[in-house]
């Protein structure tokens, strides 16, 4: 007796499923990729986490590892500081655009074209 049932391969999800939308596979491609990524999992997730465990005790011990903030603020702006319109000891606003006439223009024949309807 035959089995005519097929496997497909979903990418976005890594599963493998016998419903359509996905890139069929065959039984014994089925068996091979579920094998390689249970291995995958259990060996890599572990892995993972003890990784993750030895940065965190390297931190707390030694302090050798930055955190990520550190190295992404730049000097100018300290941590809680925030000078949106200028910057630090200025006691006016530094602000870098400039009046556009077009602007103005624009919004007449908008509101022209608005009388005219």
């Amino acid at each position: 007796m035959a089995n005519n049932l097929s496997y497909y391969f979903h990418k976005q999800n890594w599963s493998i499923d016998t419903t359509p939308p996905g890139r069929r596979i065959g039984t014994l491609t089925a068996l091979v990729i579920s094998a390689v990524m249970g291995l995958l999992f259990v060996v890599f997730l572990p892995v993972i986490g003890f990784v993750l465990a030895g940065k965190a005790l390297l931190k707390k011990t030694t302090g050798l590892v930055k955190p990520v903030f550190q190295t992404s603020v730049s000097p100018i702006a300290p941590l809680g500081e925030a000078h949106l319109t200028g910057s630090p000891g200025s006691s006016e606003p530094t602000l870098t655009h400039s009046y556009d006439e077009t602007l103005d223009e624009l919004a007449k024949e908008i509101q022209e074209r608005r009388v005219q309807r």
